[in-house]
């Protein structure tokens, strides 16, 4: 009886851990897909050089931007979705903030999914949910792949980044695993 006890214990202690893992580091043989770059719908104020005015007086910065970011992960070899890697989103501009699903709720969800034609015709389709809490608004997100490769973060673009002329210059975000890294350029205009 005994014996049996030692046994079940056993099995059950080379069994738990197994099912408890959460998401793991990719090793060499990961690699984020290549995507395109992003361009944002936002326009700034430009600013006359020699007087440092506003060329137009009655010129007002676009409004904030929301939009879903999606980064694949696959096994480079047999070109495998790669399910449970730990994954990081990195902005470049402090303006530009990362933000899990929670803070987010839909308005009005686009169909079909097709994110970048959703971002050109700059329409806004999700608003902070009540779950956000004071003025927290990250530079940084770290998450992992679903069963799919995909590991999403919403990108929040309070302003891009401007040249001495007002002029919006593009930005970026880095996507990360332990094996691999990649940029996505956000572009505005």
């Amino acid at each position: 009886m005994l014996l049996k006890k030692l046994l079940i214990l056993a099995a059950a202690g080379l069994i738990l851990p197994a099912c408890s893992t959460g998401p793991v580091d990719a090793t060499f043989q990961y690699e984020i897909i290549d995507f395109e770059d992003v361009q944002v719908p936002w326009v700034g104020c430009t600013i006359d050089p020699t007087t440092g005015q506003l060329t137009n007086p009655s010129c007002q910065p676009s409004p904030p931007v929301i939009f879903r970011l999606d980064a694949r992960v696959r096994n480079e070899d047999s070109e495998i979705p790669a399910n449970n890697i730990r994954t990081w989103f990195t902005s470049t501009y402090s303006d530009i903030y990362l933000l899990p699903q929670e803070v987010l709720e839909a308005i009005n969800i686009p169909s079909g999914g097709d994110w970048d034609t959703v971002t050109n015709r700059g329409e806004i389709w999700a608003e902070f949910s009540g779950r956000f809490d004071g003025n927290y608004r990250p530079t940084y997100h770290e998450g992992w792949t679903d069963k799919r490769g995909m590991a999403s973060v919403w990108v929040f673009v309070n302003s891009m980044p401007t040249d001495e002329s007002g002029g919006v210059i593009e930005s970026a975000i880095q996507i990360g695993i332990a094996s691999d890294s990649a940029f996505i350029r956000l572009q505005g205009g």
